[in-house]
């Protein structure tokens, strides 16, 4: 699909100049027609190089805007100084660890441009927390474009609707942009502030859709330490209380049941023979969705009941150090 209108892809960046930042902007520059988006990137008060190199990229092309913070802001203020100096109709945020295929921008847009109730747009990855993750035998940084050419040329057009996306890459209209704002800064560091803009979205009355024909490689936030992770216990308490609501994990798992279930009630539908294999798995379906519903409720339920503080504690248990967990288990009371 071809458009007219000029797409700001804006990039954060700290540090990881070599293992994410160059190859992210050369795969860009290879699979992007330079006339169809500027790139803006912000530096959050990177010790490396990476300064100097954004210098020497916006000498070498001329679609390029730079931002050089003298602090590390966070991801989200740092997302929102580029997204003041956005100008583009179209508005894609995406982290310095990805590398994009060819023809990712128009088939990411696309769902944009043809449907007026998508407010935000993902595309399918490697390495995602929701349902777009899908996983390809052999795939890695050197063969991600060949091994998803023949999955996206089948799959091209193909959108299905979700209630989160991963803000690794996600892609917005301006009008729906302008209408939501910018990203809660006070999130701070990062973590949840997608989640939170999903919400957003959402109650604005706008739907989220994964489009199936685009892909990026994403190697794994290499931006965030373990000290910023611990970070993330705040913010979901943060969430939680900003939308009322119960964070659980159960509602991933249910959404790839969902869409599980949808894709092979679409093969069943267009197959007047159902192979005996594919049978046994689709009359569990049901059976399995009960028990993560009921899973799901009673994960709130118990969330719930838990106060704030014994809730940090034990999920700073679950993610710590191996020996951090022999401490609180052996330590005297």
């Amino acid at each position: 699909m071809k458009y007219s209108m000029k797409t700001s892809i804006i990039i954060l960046t700290y540090n990881e100049l070599q293992e994410g930042t160059i190859p992210c902007v050369e795969s860009i520059y290879e699979h992007t027609n330079i006339n169809d988006f500027d790139l803006i990137i912000v530096d959050n008060a990177s010790k490396d190089a990476t300064p100097k190199y954004l210098q020497g990229l916006k000498e070498k092309y001329h679609n390029v805007k730079i931002q050089l913070n003298s602090k590390n802001k966070g991801f989200p203020a740092g997302m929102n100084d580029g997204l003041k100096l956005a100008e583009g109709e179209f508005l894609v945020l995406l982290n310095n660890d990805i590398l994009v295929t060819p023809d990712w921008l128009s088939s990411l847009l696309a769902p944009l441009i043809t449907n007026p109730e998508i407010g935000l747009v993902g595309p399918i990855s490697n390495n995602v927390g929701t349902e777009q993750r899908i996983d390809i035998e052999g795939l890695d940084k050197n063969n991600y474009v060949d091994y998803t050419r023949e999955y996206l040329n089948r799959h091209k057009g193909e959108v299905f609707f979700t209630k989160r996306i991963c803000f690794s890459c996600v892609a917005l209209r301006r009008d729906v942009f302008e209408k939501i704002g910018f990203l809660d800064e006070k999130f701070g560091i990062g973590f949840y502030e997608d989640d939170d803009y999903c919400l957003r979205i959402q109650k604005a009355d706008y739907k989220l859709a994964v489009t199936e024909g685009c892909f990026i490689y994403h190697q794994g936030s290499l931006s965030f330490d373990k000290a910023n992770r611990d970070h993330g216990l705040k913010n979901e308490l943060y969430l939680c209380k900003k939308h009322n609501f119960t964070w659980t994990g159960t509602v991933t798992a249910i959404a790839y049941l969902k869409k599980i279930k949808e894709d092979l009630l679409k093969y069943k539908s267009s197959h007047s023979d159902l192979d005996p294999n594919l049978e046994k798995v689709m009359v569990r379906l049901k059976g399995f969705e009960d028990y993560l519903i009921g899973l799901n409720k009673f994960e709130i339920k118990t969330r719930k009941r838990m106060k704030p503080t014994l809730f940090e504690k034990i999920k700073k248990i679950f993610s710590a150090p191996e020996r951090f967990i022999r401490k609180q288990i052996f330590k005297k009371t």
